[in-house]
């Protein structure tokens, strides 16, 4: 009787033994699978990495040459300032020395708008009518 309950001792470890491989063959499977998944998602995720990059790049390169074109920009207009700086110097220069028609022209000086304060000259003749100034007629 003792070789009996070996032989189903046997056949209950060989039906464990065929389910424990059965399961690990399953477990197996599921790792390649989870493998194949992740292969999978790591070259997806190197794409679209490789796609942010050259993205990253053509955006430095667009603000690099508008960093360029504002430097550029910012030269140009601080060149027409020193030039305009350079003429209203020289205006200024001309109006403080008296000229030979009227010395009075160097007084005159002008408010925030741009209009003469001080002395003015007045036009000899005015039509007193519209109050403008009468031209002269030409043979």
């Amino acid at each position: 009787m003792t070789e009996g309950l070996e032989h189903v001792g046997l056949m209950e470890s060989d039906h464990d033994i065929e389910t424990v491989a059965v399961a690990g063959a399953a477990a197996v499977q599921r790792l390649i699978a989870d493998r194949t998944q992740l292969r999978a998602r790591l070259s997806l995720q190197e794409q679209e990495l490789a796609a942010s990059r050259a993205a990253q790049d053509d955006l430095r390169r667009r603000l690099t040459l508008l960093h360029q074109r504002y430097i550029d920009l910012a030269r140009k207009v601080v060149g027409q300032l020193e030039q305009f700086d350079v003429a209203i110097r020289e205006v200024l220069q001309d109006s403080r020395q008296p000229g030979p028609v009227n010395g009075d022209l160097a007084k005159r000086q002008f408010d925030s708008n741009g209009v003469p304060i001080g002395p003015q000259l007045m036009p000899k003749e005015m039509n007193g009518a519209n109050g403008k100034i009468s031209l002269p007629i030409e043979p």
